[in-house]
């Protein structure tokens, strides 16, 4: 690895630092938020373990020579990268605006990026990148102290990634199919919804199901609530 890949690396190893913290800030503001898909609140619990591997691994960096580095993790990293971009674009749409529905918001945000844009399937991906890059002992240990130690970090690590697989998931497919999605209502407010292909389901217990196929618009009181 050449030295502007060397430094390259450092500095897409401060960026992802610097977006997990920013992340956290995020999450903590709005720990309790009305709406907000339980699935951003389990991710943000798989944050700690991430940077700390991160720190490590770019403590590890400073102190290393170039060459040594292998130019593979310099691809690994940039991999990761790009999924820390998309996962901080939906905590960052989803999370903080209070204006409307968090979980249709979430929705249409994932149905922009496709499947693998699911909350859980960028965290098990990061995870995983995470994971590889702390098996290179270049990068995260120096002593043998250091080596048994992360050790144990990649079997947490397994660990995370197996809980991630066992998350159900956050988003039906009907909401990647052409036309549009189900959402199910439950409360005692208002809702009413619009848009072209709108079906509304009146259920028991003054639940309702709309599916809707085009544009929507949601209103409800304060006592209704958007599962």
């Amino acid at each position: 690895m050449s030295g502007a890949e060397f430094i390259a690396v450092a500095g897409v190893l401060s960026s992802m630092i610097a977006i997990i913290d920013g992340i956290k800030q995020v999450v903590e503001a709005t720990l309790d938020a009305e709406g907000l898909p339980k699935v951003f609140r389990r991710a943000s619990h798989k944050l700690p373990i991430i940077s700390d591997i991160l720190k490590a691994a770019r403590t590890a960096l400073e102190r290393k020579d170039a060459p040594e580095v292998e130019r593979s993790i310099k691809q690994m990293i940039d991999d990761c990268q790009e999924n820390w971009q998309k996962l901080k674009g939906l905590f960052d749409t989803v999370v903080p605006d209070e204006k409307s529905d968090r979980l249709d918001r979430y929705y249409r945000a994932v149905k922009t990026l496709g499947k693998g844009g699911k909350v859980e399937t960028l965290m098990k991906e990061i995870l995983e990148s995470v994971q590889l890059l702390a098996s290179f002992k270049v990068l995260t240990a120096a002593r043998q102290e250091e080596v048994v130690e992360m050790d144990m970090v990649k079997e947490k690590l397994a660990q995370e990634i197996t809980d991630v697989e066992g998350w159900e998931q956050s988003v039906p497919d009907n909401v990647f199919e052409e036309g549009g999605y189900t959402m199910t209502v439950s409360g005692s407010g208002h809702c009413i919804a619009q848009g072209e292909g709108v079906i509304q389901n009146n259920l028991k217990d003054n639940s309702r199901q709309v599916t809707v196929s085009g544009g929507s618009y949601y209103e409800r009181t304060p006592a209704g609530n958007l599962i």
